[in-house]
């Protein structure tokens, strides 16, 4: 059985590539491009691992919690492996760092999705 990666991204051009990283490795992936939508796609389907980004468009109006980081709780309660990539410095969000390595939650600082992909998944592909 095909295991099936959540990406939750916002901009295109970096769904894009997470999405190319994780087909390579012969991921089933689903894209959530909103912090909603990746809640309605985790009530729906048993995802085996989930890649965020940190922050979404929701962030700056009506809903507080919509970001990566209340993804990846919700990620770790259901014992789900998640990772976080981000620009984490353009975000100013260095203070975060002691939470996200105390909650074992890989990040990549830099926006690079084959590096925090190859954190939350190893070498693992799948056939």
């Amino acid at each position: 059985m095909v295991e099936i990666i959540l990406v939750v991204e916002d901009t295109p051009e970096q769904s894009k590539i997470a999405i190319s990283i994780l087909k390579e490795r012969g991921f089933k992936v689903l894209l959530a491009e909103s912090y909603q939508q990746a809640r309605t796609v985790l009530s729906q389907v048993p995802v085996s691992a989930i890649l965020t980004d940190l922050f979404f468009p929701e962030k700056k109006g009506q809903e507080p919690n919509a970001c990566g980081i209340s993804i990846a709780i919700e990620a770790k309660m259901k014992s789900i492996p998640v990772a976080i990539c981000s620009q984490v410095n353009h975000h100013s969000c260095e203070w975060l760092w002691h939470a996200w390595k105390a909650l074992q939650i890989p990040v990549s600082e830099t926006k690079n999705w084959n590096d925090v992909t190859s954190q939350l998944l190893g070498d693992r592909k799948k056939e």
